[in-house]
């Protein structure tokens, strides 16, 4: 299962999904209306935060990316995280550590 950096899910008897990022510490922020009903939705606004941060009428309230990257636990997350700028078209590939396609780069130039 993907694990996600942040949570989604419905408040007892609302039909709206919230969202709750991770602090540094692990633990979970408050939660935030996405305004969105579908979860496929509210999970696609909570990556856009998570990227550019929670929009406000002054400035985005979110964590850097690098203080993001910094938090990732485990390769579902760095996969998740990579398969964003994939998505972009600003990587062509990239390999997780311990997949089939992973091999030492002496290996993979036949040293």
């Amino acid at each position: 299962m993907t694990h996600l950096p942040f949570s989604v899910s419905k408040r007892k008897g609302q039909r709206i999904y919230y969202v709750q990022f991770k602090a540094k510490d692990g633990s979970y922020l408050p939660g935030v209306s996405t305004g969105q009903r579908v979860k496929a939705a509210a999970i696609e606004i909570s990556f856009k935060w998570f990227r550019e941060g929670r929009p406000t009428k002054d400035k985005p309230i979110g964590m850097s990316l690098r203080e993001a990257v910094r938090n990732v636990n485990s390769s579902d997350e760095a996969e998740l995280i990579c398969n964003e700028p994939k998505g972009l078209g600003f990587l062509k590939s990239f390999v997780i550590i311990k997949s089939k396609q992973a091999v030492d780069f002496g290996e993979f130039l036949g040293l």
